[in-house]
């Protein structure tokens, strides 16, 4: 499935069933591709290691001590560039895993954990990349400084700051802006920089309101 296609405004279901399809052939024609030129690389290596060792046992048979050192040395070359290419395959392969443990370690448990504090759905996006700077993998695990990722982000979301991006009925004093507490709604005088953002991402017609009073 194309990643995104289903947000692209304009386009029917049926439309977006056939764009699937479409690029589910190209992948697989592409792995056919990949498979081929796989297989073909590995019968030409084959057919030049036939080559030398038919050489080298003719410059043996000759006694052509020369010429068995030159094949030698080429074969020993043919062998070390294998062995750095397939070092290079292997070094894109763990960092590709690498890659997709993060996503699924990091990117995914926070996902989850500010799901497990009420994060507010529309600064769920700032709240990720904020915290996702300071998140690493330590023995397979996610953490954020030296806490694990769920303590971590239950700290940030108790904290002045954090406080901010969850729903009001989370963070227990009604000023998360994510309910409907409106008559401990502060002035916009009273409100911090922070709270101005907030509130101009999630409730734009409040914003202009208290901004115009």
């Amino acid at each position: 499935m194309l990643n995104g296609i289903e947000n692209i405004e304009g386009l029917t279901a049926e439309q977006i069933e056939k764009l699937n399809g479409l690029a589910g052939g190209l992948a697989s024609k592409n792995g056919d591709v990949i498979g081929k030129n796989a297989l073909l690389k590995a019968q030409v290596e084959q057919l030049e290691k036939d080559a030398l060792d038919l050489k080298r046992k003719a410059a043996e048979e000759a006694n052509d001590v020369v010429e068995l050192n030159r094949l030698n040395t080429e074969a020993a070359a043919k062998s070390l560039t294998a062995a750095e290419e397939r070092a290079l395959i292997l070094e894109g392969t763990n960092k590709e895993l690498k890659s997709n443990l993060e996503i699924l370690l990091i990117d995914g448990g926070l996902n989850d954990a500010l799901d497990g504090v009420g994060i507010n759905p529309l600064l769920k996006t700032g709240a990720i990349s904020m915290l996702r700077s300071g998140a690493v993998l330590v023995d397979g695990k996610a953490m954020i400084g030296e806490k694990s990722l769920s303590d971590a982000v239950k700290e940030w979301a108790n904290s002045d700051a954090g406080k901010h991006y969850c729903l009001a009925a989370q963070n227990g004093n009604g000023d998360g802006l994510g309910g409907s507490n409106q008559g401990s709604q502060k002035s916009f005088s009273e409100m911090s920089l922070t709270e101005r953002t907030v509130l101009a991402n999630t409730d734009p017609n409040l914003y202009q309101q208290l901004q115009g009073n």
